[in-house]
């Protein structure tokens, strides 16, 4: 958090969190080559921590984390065959919604997620506002995906090339890394490996 205030961003966050493992696990004797599952997550909780700071909607950005493409279809659809004749959604229909596909966040939450999606604070979101947040925070996650996959990925390989450990341990190190940081945000193998 503290490279994302100084000016940094989600890569920078992701990783100065990859970095401080690899030093653990250096001080610790821990191999690299067994380190590419706790790298991931942790470039990924930081990237994600990035946007904490840097955009206020952490909760719908954590929620489209979770959700599959099917899923997001569903409660798009879900959303609109519920919204009123006004276009509007009142809180207890957008927890109906949510229940309806299988997300039941817990009653400290709901009031974060409606207040992140009524803008205007009228007490009712529009289908479009609810539309736009989430597809809003579909892309955020996307970005974290590729941004964590990417710091993961660098900073492990270099970390076992430095160790003197061969190139193609170094890039099997390095892409178990980055996989690991995409799944938390949902990519596909496909997805991680164009990143290059």
């Amino acid at each position: 958090i503290a490279e994302v205030q100084a000016g940094g961003g989600q890569v920078a966050a992701a990783e100065a969190a990859a970095r401080a493992v690899v030093k653990a696990a250096e001080e610790h004797g821990v191999l690299l080559a067994e380190l590419h599952e706790v790298i991931g997550l942790s470039a990924a909780r930081s990237a994600m921590q990035a946007v904490s700071v840097e955009d206020p909607t952490l909760t719908i950005s954590e929620i489209a984390r979770c959700l599959s493409p099917d899923s997001m279809a569903q409660l798009k659809g879900e959303t609109l065959r519920r919204t009123d004749r006004s276009d509007r959604i009142t809180p207890n229909e957008l927890k109906k919604i949510f229940r309806q596909i299988g997300l039941d966040l817990n009653d400290d939450a709901w009031p974060q997620v409606f207040q992140e999606l009524d803008r205007d604070s009228t007490g009712r979101i529009s289908y479009t506002e609810f539309v736009d947040a989430l597809e809003r925070a579909e892309e955020e996650c996307r970005q974290c995906g590729i941004a964590a996959a990417m710091a993961a990925g660098t900073t492990l390989g270099q970390s076992a090339l430095q160790a003197g450990h061969g190139l193609r341990e170094a890039a099997d190190c390095a892409a178990g890394a980055a996989l690991r940081a995409a799944a938390e945000f949902g990519m596909v193998p496909a997805d991680a490996a164009a990143l290059g």
